[in-house]
């Protein structure tokens, strides 16, 4: 009875202690599971925020790709600026030599790439006939397109001579168009008026009445000093001066009227302000359309063709204004060839004879140069 009892109390107890067992492996079993679910969670969590980074990157690479597609194709006219500025120094590195034709950027124009080296081969030529001058000779060439030109010496101030009539007729084009002056009023000449040199009023009888454009005109065409000294007096000596330091003509003086002595005073220019004043005679920055034609028309009649003028081509226009004295020998205009350019050469203790025959090689040298 007593063994009986006791087998059963065993039973009992290993029948007890069995599912605490299963429960401690089951809970055993859940903690390592929920430690590698864990794991896992992280791991993939990982992978996530790497594949975010990843496709991240992407995203930037594609959109640096299309940054640089666009900038490359751009229309923006501040890009295009920069990208032909680039170009442009690379184009003068391939002139030097620092460049094989091949290294310049494809975004060069060829008509551009050609007109710069056609520059820098006349600048080369001009500089071979003009050294043995030194100081004594100022070029510049610029063409009306805006693209780059040359200078020798064109910020050394010379004395003007006539071409200081450029200023004043530029004066006239102002005050016409602003209605300050009307061009068909008229001015009777008197006897007072008459000064000599160059010019056509002072062979006409005293109380010859011209209106003023035929005063701008003749001042222009035929260089006419009495003209030129009554339109200084009716726009005024200082009001004339006070346009060529607004126009930045930093080398431009008028200090006295044509033919006459004033204490020593003179009238001073540079080739580059003449090429200034011809750039916006002749591209309309000074007037209207009108009035810059009826300009152009009084340089095209110029009279005095010695000079620049033989070194072109029979039929090529060329819209100048000339300038002699003793000591000094000038001549500047617009070039009407297929590529219209500026050509100013500025000379002073040449003697007329030379100044002129080297006017003429100079300009023959640029118009094959560039024409």
């Amino acid at each position: 009875m007593i063994v009986l009892q006791g087998r059963h109390y065993h039973k009992k107890g290993k029948s007890q202690a069995r599912p605490r067992l299963i429960l401690v492996g089951a809970l055993i079993l859940l903690c390592i599971f929920i430690v590698i679910l864990l794991c896992c969670l992280h791991s993939c969590s990982q992978l996530n925020d790497l594949d975010s980074a990843t496709a991240t990157l992407q995203e930037t690479a594609q959109e640096l790709d299309s940054q640089e597609e666009t900038t490359t194709g751009t229309n923006n006219p501040e890009e295009q600026e920069s990208q032909g500025a680039a170009s442009q120094v690379q184009t003068i590195d391939a002139a030097d030599g620092g460049l094989d034709a091949g290294d310049l950027n494809s975004s060069v124009q060829p008509a551009q790439s050609q007109l710069f080296s056609a520059m820098q081969q006349a600048k080369i030529a001009v500089e071979g006939l003009v050294v043995a001058y030194g100081t004594n000779v100022a070029v510049v060439v610029k063409p009306l397109d805006g693209s780059e030109g040359f200078s020798i010496n064109g910020n050394e101030q010379f004395v003007s001579a006539s071409m200081i009539k450029l200023l004043v007729l530029v004066q006239y084009l102002e005050e016409v168009d602003s209605g300050q002056l009307d061009s068909r009023q008229t001015y009777t000449r008197n006897t007072a008026d008459v000064v000599g040199g160059t010019g056509q009023i002072q062979n006409d009888a005293a109380g010859t009445t011209y209106t003023l454009d035929t005063l701008a005109r003749y001042m222009i065409k035929y260089s006419d000093n009495t003209a030129t000294n009554i339109l200084i007096d009716k726009m005024g000596m200082n009001t004339i001066q006070l346009l060529a330091g607004r126009l930045g003509l930093t080398k431009t003086a008028l200090q006295r009227k044509m033919m006459q002595s004033s204490s020593g005073k003179e009238n001073y220019t540079s080739a580059q302000d003449i090429a200034t004043l011809l750039y916006g005679i002749v591209k309309g920055g000074y007037a209207s359309s009108s009035l810059t034609a009826r300009a152009k028309e009084f340089l095209l009649e110029q009279t005095d063709n010695n000079g620049l003028a033989q070194g072109l081509p029979s039929g090529v226009s060329f819209a100048h204004k000339t300038g002699t004295l003793a000591s000094a020998r000038h001549d500047g205009g617009v070039v009407f060839s297929d590529k219209p350019y500026i050509n100013g050469v500025l000379t002073k203790s040449l003697g007329e004879n030379t100044a002129n025959t080297l006017m003429t090689q100079i300009s023959k040298t640029v118009y094959h140069a560039l024409g």
